[in-house]
């Protein structure tokens, strides 16, 4: 199965581990882990944009915001870097880029069959 998320890094396991202790469900695949890179991504960047968050400032923050997302070309996700595109991508613009990997199951365990360069899976 190519994905570009599995439980297959230290960061990927401890997470899907707090999934199930506390909702007692595994993280779904397609969206959850998308969804907390996205949701990370923006709350690093409004805690660095002086977002003031005041009566009279939503304007004001809502244009900060999307300039520093604007900025984004390289950020840390759970199972390591998405490269975004420039504006001026010839046939990508602004798209997220990741590394997949190819991973089997057996017996209810990940095995990974092919990781990109430098990625330590277990």
């Amino acid at each position: 199965m190519p994905t570009n998320f599995a439980p297959v890094t230290a960061k990927a396991i401890e997470l899907e581990k707090k999934a199930w202790d506390r909702y007692k469900a595994e993280s779904n695949l397609d969206r959850s882990h998308t969804a907390y890179e996205i949701i990370y991504l923006v709350k690093d960047l409004i805690e660095n944009s002086n977002i003031e968050n005041a009566e009279g400032s939503l304007p004001a923050d809502r244009r900060k915001l999307r300039d520093a997302l604007a900025t984004v070309r390289k950020f840390d996700g759970m199972i390591g870097p998405i490269a975004i595109n420039p504006e001026d991508h010839p046939t990508k613009p602004r798209e997220a880029e990741k590394k997949l990997f190819l991973l089997q199951v057996k017996g209810g365990q990940w095995t990974t069959l092919l990781s990109p360069p430098g990625f330590q899976t277990r």
